[in-house]
């Protein structure tokens, strides 16, 4: 199962959602090229993951919006990765 959910993340996050308050496209550079990777190099999800959500937690310190899209892909990555580290 390794990356199914996330093959075309970087695509995903590029579409427009009108529940999120900040447009896709603005995101910040660094999440851009994270979300890229992911695509790129599944074997480094991991280390990937903890990145996203790091600089993630950055935002939302800083009281940045994030697209719903980011969001639940930020999810799904964790939820892959526990079911994984699990055996599942």
């Amino acid at each position: 199962m390794e990356g199914k959910n996330l093959v075309k993340a970087e695509q995903s996050v590029s579409k427009s959602s009108e529940d999120a308050t900040m447009r896709p496209e603005m995101l910040p550079t660094d999440i851009k090229m994270i979300l890229k990777e992911i695509n790129e190099k599944p074997d480094a999800r991991d280390e990937l993951y903890l990145k996203l959500k790091e600089r993630l937690e950055e935002m939302r310190e800083c009281g940045a919006a994030i697209p719903k899209d980011v969001v639940t892909l930020e999810r799904n990555l964790a939820t892959e990765l526990m079911s994984e580290a699990q055996g599942r």
